[in-house]
């Protein structure tokens, strides 16, 4: 669940997508994905028409078209 749906820090994004992946996969992000989950948190921050709602959702897509879900 995202606390304040205005709250575009690293530290919300970045909580809000491990949410997300623990959910699917009951894990957290692994280490060998920590580059990835930057370059996500600070996409979003860099774009304006990016909200934290929206970055859940596409976390979410991504993370159910990962490998790693689809091998769970």
């Amino acid at each position: 669940a995202i606390d304040d749906p205005t709250d575009e820090s690293e530290a919300s994004l970045s909580a809000a997508a491990n949410q997300i992946y623990a959910a699917a996969l009951v894990k957290p992000i692994p280490e060998t994905a920590a580059d990835a989950l930057s370059a996500g948190v600070e996409g979003c921050r860099d774009d304006t028409n990016c909200d934290p709602a929206q970055f859940a959702e596409h976390t979410c897509r991504l993370v159910i078209k990962s490998s790693d879900f689809l091998f769970y």
